[in-house]
């Protein structure tokens, strides 16, 4: 049965993404109050993407489809990477570089993952690496469990380190290895426990309360860490000890409550067109309102102007032209 709560939250947490990337992540939001979104509460938007990815992953394998689930996620990939190639040709531009470097630079963005679009190899490879070795999930949870905790940690500590010495080549951490593979087979996991996550009673509001505390406080942190280092390419956290704990506490109620419909049934495939096109139409915004505001001489807030702008064109686009987005989402 479809759980309308998950795509729910998946289209809610589409939209904290569209915010950051539109103007949260700008230096000028270094407030301890933005610190929490950006560093914080937003940042267990992918984890839950991926940890319900994990979750319905079990139910593709059961069902025969792995086959057509990793074609149809490399077809997404393709489009999307072709549709988004213009943010790779300053590569082009660089001076001092070498042909064969700014070759084997373009051909690094596209296998990590052009801008935002790192999220799917890292799903395909955590998908791939699912598949081999489910039966070993099963049989040995607990050391699978502690892998998970390994490989996340280890990738905090990566980031750590990158934002500390403010080292933009965040694909060593933001990957399948260590962001992807470790949420993944959280879901996968609880799908293959959903039947006792379902018997077992829980206090919901203290399953999120705690975690959303110990985000908070991680959050506030990692500003003020931020802020002390005047970091000029890193200025944000991607990855929190606690962002893994506050989105599989969210998971868990949406399965305990999984009735909660915001957008008549049409979720899914829209959280998947907010993600997968809010970078090329904030890019069109931006350029549009810079300029109109340098034609007018009037000042503007660009950034946040931009951002509502780009949320509602995305409705309205989604809305219109739905059955042929479905298609490519």
């Amino acid at each position: 049965m479809k759980n309308k709560t998950i795509d729910s939250a998946k289209l809610i947490f589409a939209v904290t993404v569209v915010l950051m990337h539109g103007f949260l992540l700008n230096t000028k939001y270094n407030d301890y109050l933005s610190g929490f979104f950006k560093n914080g509460l937003f940042r267990v938007a992918v984890p839950f993407f991926f940890i319900v990815s994990g979750y319905l992953f079990l139910r593709t394998i059961n069902n025969g489809n792995a086959k057509r689930w990793f074609s149809h996620i490399i077809k997404m990939y393709i489009i999307w990477s072709v549709i988004y190639f213009y943010t790779l040709t300053p590569i082009l531009k660089l001076q001092n570089e070498s042909t064969l470097r700014k070759i084997y630079l373009i051909l690094r963005g596209e296998i990590t993952g052009v801008a935002h679009l790192w999220y799917i190899p890292a799903l395909l490879l955590s998908a791939l690496v699912c598949l081999i070795v489910k039966e070993k999930i099963v049989r040995h949870i607990k050391l699978t469990v502690f892998i998970i905790i390994m490989l996340w940690l280890t990738g905090v500590v990566l980031n750590w380190l990158f934002i500390l010495r403010d080292n933009p080549n965040i694909f060593f951490y933001r990957n399948g290895i260590f962001f992807g593979i470790p949420n993944f087979f959280l879901g996968f996991i609880l799908a293959k426990s959903e039947d006792l996550v379902h018997k077992v009673k829980i206090n919901l509001k203290i399953l999120v309360i705690v975690p959303l505390i110990l985000t908070a406080l991680e959050s506030l942190f990692w500003t003020h860490v931020i802020k002390s280092c005047g970091n000029q390419f890193i200025t944000s956290s991607d990855m929190l000890v606690s962002s893994p704990l506050l989105a599989l506490a969210i998971f868990i109620v949406c399965l305990k409550r999984n009735d909660v419909e915001i957008f008549s049934g049409k979720e899914r495939n829209f959280s998947m067109f907010i993600y997968y096109s809010h970078t090329l139409f904030i890019s069109v915004s931006f350029y549009i309102f810079y300029n109109l505001s340098v034609w007018s001489g009037v000042a503007m807030p660009i950034e946040e102007l931009a951002t509502i702008i780009v949320i509602f064109l995305e409705y309205v686009i989604f809305s219109k032209f739905k059955d042929a987005i479905k298609n490519i989402v």
